[in-house]
């Protein structure tokens, strides 16, 4: 649905950023992608998760600043 979404609006969803589970830690399975892809991972009752996709102008390859936290497209497109 997300990706559907982001193309009919002209965006792209960045691969490297992904919704997951949150229990006992807060990253943790499942890995929910926001794009077009064949995990079979079932969601089952009770399941908390996120979904914050990123999505952006150009291309969705990416890149990782030097303080580890900060994401940007190779080819400097804007990002939500």
């Amino acid at each position: 649905a997300i990706q559907n979404v982001a193309d009919r609006c002209g965006f792209r969803p960045v691969k490297r950023v992904c919704g997951h589970g949150i229990g006992s830690e807060f990253h943790m399975f499942p890995e929910i992608k926001h794009y077009r892809n064949r995990d079979s991972t079932k969601l089952e009752p009770g399941m908390i998760i996120t979904i914050e996709p990123v999505l952006v102008e150009g291309h969705h390859i990416t890149a990782i600043w030097d303080d580890g936290w900060t994401i940007t497209t190779v080819d400097g497109g804007l990002s939500a």
